[in-house]
């Protein structure tokens, strides 16, 4: 087994390659190549280390078995010290950090390690035949030929839907999709904590519809219920009654109500939908914002008067 390590480029790796082979029990000194520019290890079959290598990673890859094993803290480490060898840390332009493999199953293995370090990544295939490196861009870059570039995206948001809005109506967004005539195999997975992992056409990202959106859904019922209790049953003695709700929009209660007591109303509604989400998510408190308006407005936010109540949002 041989290691391979830059002394201009990296002469503070070369360092620590030293030292963590030293702490492993093996006294080897950096044989210099290259006219003194490259430090290299050569590790014979009868070393405990080379064999131990040779057996967990037989292809000279990394393993399912051997990544589910790891850490979130050593699949962080492992993934820094891989990206230290094949990767670099993006420049101006391209902030992200990408890793650079031959083949496509390195590619897959190594998205499994930053989905386990906790990152978000892709993966794609690039043709570089004939193209030299003239620019310091492109180390660590293989040079000739196919391979595969792994990109971590170093981002604290993400897009969870691509929907324009404009004046709080959808734009017509569609996409073609060819759907199969003959019979074609579906999965429909269960897992104990309600959501997996998914990869598709090198894209890494968490299953959706998972049992939270349940929870959700079953704490809107119960407060619509409430709501319409407290609407119709006189024995509420409640300011709700006699107001109606006429419907839920999603993750909104549209009540109709006498604007003289609009804002006693609204905050009614909200204590309602706010303690009731208390027993289906004790975990996640769930807030919502009430607002009066004139016309149902998607769009439409709280406007307040100078005794912090709320005034009706006049649309035509």
């Amino acid at each position: 087994m041989q290691i391979f390590q830059s002394l201009t480029a990296n002469p503070r790796n070369v360092l620590r390659m030293s030292a963590l082979l030293r702490r492993l029990g093996h006294m080897l000194n950096p044989h210099l190549m290259n006219h003194g520019t490259i430090a290299s290890w050569h590790m014979h079959e009868n070393f405990s280390l080379t064999t131990r290598v040779c057996e967990m990673f037989p292809e000279r890859l990394l393993t399912h078995e051997f990544l589910l094993a790891l850490s979130a803290r050593q699949a962080r480490h492992l993934l820094e010290v891989m990206l230290l060898g094949d990767g670099n840390h993006g420049a101006k332009r391209d902030p992200n950090t990408k890793f650079y493999t031959k083949t496509k199953k390195g590619a897959d293995l190594f998205q499994v390690l930053c989905t386990l370090a906790g990152y978000s990544c892709s993966a794609k295939e690039r043709d570089q035949s004939g193209t030299i490196a003239r620019s310091w861009k492109m180390e660590n870059e293989i040079s000739g030929g196919k391979h595969w570039i792994v990109t971590i995206y170093k981002r604290q948001t993400t897009q969870v839907v691509n929907l324009k809005r404009k004046y709080g109506r959808s734009k017509n967004c569609t996409r073609q999709i060819t759907v199969s005539s003959g019979p074609c195999p579906v999965w429909c997975p269960v897992v104990p904590n309600s959501y997996f992992i998914a990869r598709r056409n090198g894209t890494i990202y968490v299953t959706g519809n998972s049992r939270f959106q349940g929870l959700g859904a079953d704490a809107a019922k119960a407060a619509g219920w409430q709501i319409s209790r407290e609407c119709y049953d006189p024995s509420r003695h409640s300011v709700l009654f006699g107001s109606r709700p006429v419907n839920f929009c999603h993750d909104q209660f549209l009540v109709e109500t006498d604007p003289e007591i609009g804002h006693d109303t609204a905050m009614r509604v909200k204590a309602l939908m706010e303690g009731v989400s208390e027993k289906w998510c004790p975990d996640v408190p769930l807030r919502t914002e009430p607002c009066l308006a004139d016309a149902w407005f998607k769009g439409a936010e709280a406007i307040l008067d100078g005794n912090e109540r709320l005034k009706i949002c006049h649309f035509e």
